[in-house]
C-alpha cells in the first residue's frame, strides 16, 4: 500500500493536479456554497485543499496513512502558508478514526477506491456532515481510462459503479461526469517517459517501472498514443 501510494503521490503532485480544474468547477456548481469547514479523506498531495483553504478561506481537516503522502500534503500546506488554517490531522484508515466533529464539506478525491461498496464507510461519512452539508466522492469513470487498460492491480471500482450501488442501498445522490485534457508531453515528452508517468504505470500495474519487461513499458507508452488527441489525453471523472 504505502509503496503504491509513494508512486501516486508523484503522480498526483507531477501530473495530475486537482487544484487545476476542480477549483473552478466547485466554484461553477456552488459546491462551495456555506462551506466553512471542510474534511477530506484520503487527501493526497492535497493540491485542491490546500487551494480551497488559501482562495476560500475554508478550515481543513484530512485523513491520510501513507508516509509519502502526508509528507506531500504536509510540503503542500507550507507552501501555500495555511498551516494556521488546518484544524485536524487523522493518520490512519477512515474506517478506524474516531471523528467527533462535523463538516461542512467532506471530499474524497480519487480516495474511495480503497473502501469501495462499505456501507458502513459510506454511513460513517454521512454522519460526518453538518446540517445542509455535502458529501462529494470522486472517481474515475468507467469511459475512455488509461488506468484501465494498464491496470494489474484488480478491485478499483469505477464512479458508475459506486453510483448504481448507492442508489440500490437506497442513496439519493446527484450524479455528473467531467472531463479534462492532460497534455501528453507531461506523461512522455519526445517517446520519453516521464518519472511521474512511470510512477504512474507502476501504480496501476504493482511493480515499479524498473521491473517490467521492456513489452510491458512499450505497451504503456502505445496506450497513451492510442488514447491521444491533438497531443492531450483525456481522463474523466465521475462526482
Amino acid at each position: 500500500y504505502n509503496a503504491h501510494n509513494g508512486f501516486l503521490a508523484s503522480y498526483e503532485t507531477g501530473i495530475l493536479n486537482h487544484a487545476e480544474h476542480l477549483e473552478p468547477l466547485f466554484r461553477e456548481r456552488e459546491i462551495l456554497r456555506g462551506v466553512s469547514t471542510m474534511l477530506s479523506i484520503g487527501i493526497g498531495a492535497g493540491n485542491l485543499e490546500c487551494e480551497l483553504v488559501r482562495r476560500h478561506g475554508i478550515s481543513l481537516s484530512y485523513i491520510e496513512r501513507s508516509p509519502p503522502m502526508i509528507e506531500a500534503v504536509r510540503k503542500n500546506i507550507e507552501h501555500h502558508g495555511i498551516g494556521e488554517s488546518v484544524d485536524d490531522v487523522f493518520v490512519g484508515s477512515f474506517e478506524d478514526i474516531r471523528i467527533d466533529t462535523i463538516y461542512d464539506l467532506i471530499l474524497s478525491l480519487d480516495s474511495w477506491y480503497h473502501m469501495g461498496r462499505n456501507l458502513p464507510a459510506l454511513e460513517k461519512a454521512l454522519r460526518l456532515r453538518a446540517e445542509g452539508g455535502r458529501l462529494l466522492i470522486q472517481l474515475m469513470s468507467q469511459d475512455r481510462q488509461l488506468y484501465w487498460i494498464l491496470d494489474q492491480v484488480r478491485g478499483l471500482m469505477c464512479s458508475n459503479d459506486l453510483s448504481t450501488w448507492a442508489r440500490e442501498k437506497g442513496f439519493d445522490h446527484d450524479y455528473f461526469e467531467c472531463s479534462r485534457w492532460i497534455p501528453t508531453s507531461r506523461l512522455i515528452p519526445n517517446e520519453q517517459p516521464t518519472e511521474a508517468f512511470k510512477h504512474f504505470v507502476a501504480f496501476a500495474k504493482g511493480q515499479s517501472w524498473d521491473q517490467l519487461p521492456d513489452n510491458e513499458r512499450h505497451e504503456a507508452i502505445q496506450a497513451v498514443n492510442s488514447l491521444q488527441r491533438d497531443g492531450a489525453i483525456e481522463t474523466r471523472h465521475g462526482y
